[in-house]
């Protein structure tokens, strides 16, 4: 249980005090857990989903997940890609590019890509079929964790020292198999064989995409590459979701 434990105090913000005599290979491992921490995040979008929908108002139910997913999450993911949208569309040249995604101040570049965020993921959400929004729900954090596994395995890390330093360099296939035949079975089961056919090729290319892009810009990629990579994941597959349920 040490690695769900280090994957619940990686992924969530939940007041796990424990201490964990760890390695860097341990929260390698932890990412096969990545799953379970997803499904609790969708959890508690849903449940507040559902709280808020008895107030009949339009949109706060939406929103108002989206921002439980956030506070569950401590912002990580979303942090992440503001920090990338600053850094990429900014840098320069690598040394600048970096400096920026470590810099903790906030460019414009970055608030819009978090309002990019949250307003497209509440009017993706509040367009779902009501009859399956709830397992959409459910799904989206486990849905997100394929591009960002699969860039992970990709890619090799551009600096000395860093938070996902331990998982991009260690990461074994096996790990990352694991973590995505998970995520995509549960795309599968919400979507069904076409939606979750194309929300899951999605993903894999969300991914990639990201992998040559970061790979071009800082040599490699950084946990906010790998939260850029979550988020744009949970939006394609809201979008696909929204689409053709």
């Amino acid at each position: 249980m040490k690695k769900f434990g280090l994957a619940i105090q990686t992924m969530t913000r939940l007041p796990l005090k424990k201490q964990f005599d760890v390695t860097c290979q341990d929260y390698a491992d932890s990412v096969a857990w990545f799953p379970a921490t997803s499904l609790m995040a969708g959890a508690v979008m849903l449940a507040v989903y559902q709280l808020i929908l008895l107030t009949g108002i339009p949109y706060l139910p939406a929103f108002l997940c989206v921002m439980a997913g956030i506070m569950f999450t401590g912002g990580l993911h979303i942090d992440g890609f503001a920090d990338v949208c600053d850094a990429f569309f900014a840098g320069k040249t690598k040394e600048r590019t970096l400096e920026i995604l470590k810099d903790s101040r906030m460019g414009t570049y970055g608030v819009l890509g978090i309002v990019f965020i949250v307003v497209a993921k509440t009017f993706l959400i509040a367009d779902l079929n009501p009859d399956r929004v709830l397992w959409v729900l459910l799904a989206t954090p486990l849905c997100g964790k394929i591009p960002l596994v699969f860039c992970a395995k990709l890619s090799r890390y551009p600096r000395q020292d860093g938070m996902a330093k331990c998982i991009i360099e260690n990461l074994k296939i096996d790990t990352a198999l694991i973590a995505i035949i998970i995520c995509s079975v549960a795309v599968f089961l919400v979507g069904g064989f076409a939606a979750g056919s194309i929300a899951v090729a999605c993903m894999i290319a969300i991914g990639a995409v990201m992998y040559f892009i970061s790979e071009k810009k800082i040599d490699g990629a950084t946990g906010d590459v790998l939260g850029a990579c979550n988020e744009l994941g949970e939006i394609v597959f809201l979008l696909v979701m929204a689409v053709m349920l």
